[in-house]
């Protein structure tokens, strides 16, 4: 049997705010085509307001791993799915919030704490001064673009190329804002970098 790992919280983090999270990888499976899922053998399974998702050729803890959930029945669920999966696998688990009974099935199934944990920061922007001028512009990414935002996106974050289309999906979809950003002393006219940003509710 594989050893899973759990990737712990080290703080408490809001609810609503992971769900948000978990709505945002469930979408990105949804708009995901067909044969990419296929080729790259990338699944998400929805449990009760959470997930597993998977995606075995990507380097990144964020698409192997399972998160939104803290009952035992749910989790079990998710680690029997996860256990037919090759590559990375991560429990993220907020152990502020989870109960003697998760705990105790955590230390059953043998998980390992892994890394640091993660934190979740929250900026209030309606205070912010946005009319101090700086050098750096952004925008929407267009539709036609959708191919060099995949492909950035996978340059950036260490992705393997076939997974361009993933990122590319994205683009123009309902619930989603991608971004160019670049600043105005550079010409070349390709911007430097580029941002994803799920906008739910």
């Amino acid at each position: 049997m594989v050893i899973l790992n759990s990737h712990f919280s080290q703080r408490s983090y809001p609810a609503d705010e992971e769900a948000i999270e978990v709505k945002a990888f469930v979408d990105l499976y949804n708009v995901s085509p067909a044969t990419l899922k296929s080729k790259e053998h990338f699944e998400c399974l929805p449990i009760n307001g959470g997930c597993a998702i998977t995606l075995p050729s990507a380097p990144a803890i964020g698409l192997n791993r399972v998160l939104g959930l803290n009952s035992v029945n749910d989790l079990e669920e998710a680690y029997g799915w996860m256990n037919g999966k090759t590559g990375n696998r991560f429990f993220q688990v907020n152990m502020d919030r989870a109960t003697a009974g998760t705990k105790d099935w955590i230390l059953a199934k043998g998980l390992l704490e892994y890394g640091v944990g993660w934190a979740k920061l929250v900026y209030d922007g309606s205070l912010a001064n946005l009319s101090e001028p700086n050098s750096f512009r952004t925008r929407l990414v267009h539709v036609e673009e959708a191919a060099l935002f995949g492909s950035m996106v996978c340059k950036g974050f260490n992705f393997p190329s076939t997974l361009t289309r993933l990122w590319a999906a994205i683009v123009g979809k309902v619930g989603w804002s991608c971004f160019s950003l670049w600043m105005a002393t550079i010409q070349s006219g390709r911007p430097p970098c580029i941002s994803r940003i799920p906008t739910h509710g």
